[in-house]
């Protein structure tokens, strides 16, 4: 966490209190803010997309930090993270990870905010989910690992306080009670939050809180918060 903190180079002055919107960004640039808690906020920016390996696979977006960090993301997931020890490279899930959209059609009513809902007879009973994702740690020298992961929505009062604390003070102002949040489950890994929202008429990423290690998490989101259409 040190290490990419200190590789990156912080965003922002102020440490962990610094306010992102403070941040002077190039209007033509698209930028995702990443920050480590306890650490002062940093940004990648999008330098192009790699298509995807197969037809029903997502593309992945190749973001760049100012010092040659290369973070990589799948329909807003942590997919490969170089220059720090837990960076994970070649992820892949079996079946493939189902689309943010299509998991809004078979969630609980009431966990799905109100301009998301389908009408009550377009919704079918819920099941979470599952898949089996691989990934290699090459610094690590570990190759193939695997854990089991499923999906559950979650209701906003029940994220837990480090979310909370980051949407109501770095990220103040954020609509996060009105996105569609999920939570996702790993036998293996820590647990991680994504929040969903249309932008542009298109379901995406809007926020998320992941983790490369029980000690090494982010929060991640395209910015401006809730205002990037992703390709």
């Amino acid at each position: 966490m040190v290490a990419l903190a200190n590789a990156v180079g912080p965003a922002l002055t102020g440490g962990a209190a610094a306010l992102p919107r403070q941040a002077q960004l190039n209007p033509a640039l698209t930028y995702l803010y990443v920050q480590a808690p306890g650490q002062s906020p940093v940004f990648f920016v999008l330098g192009y997309v790699e298509p995807a390996a197969h037809e029903s696979g997502p593309a992945t977006l190749v973001w760049f930090s100012a010092m040659r960090e290369v973070l990589r993301t799948q329909n807003g997931r942590l997919v490969g993270l170089t220059g720090v020890p837990q960076g994970k490279t070649a992820l892949s899930w079996k079946p493939p990870a189902p689309a943010w959209a299509d998991l809004l059609a078979y969630t609980p009513p009431s966990a799905v905010a109100p301009q998301a809902q389908t009408s009550p007879e377009a919704v079918v009973p819920f099941a979470p989910p599952s898949f089996v994702r691989t990934w290699d740690e090459p610094a690590r020298y570990r190759f193939g690992r695997t854990d089991r992961v499923s999906l559950h929505p979650q209701r906003w009062p029940d994220l837990p306080n480090t979310v909370l604390r980051h949407l109501r003070g770095p990220l103040a102002g954020a609509n996060y009670t009105n996105w569609n949040w999920f939570l996702q489950r790993s036998d293996r890994e820590p647990q991680a939050w994504f929040a969903l929202a249309p932008v542009a008429g298109v379901v995406q990423v809007v926020y998320s809180f992941q983790c490369l290690d029980a000690d090494t998490c982010f929060h991640i989101a395209p910015w401006p918060l809730g205002q990037v259409a992703l390709p």
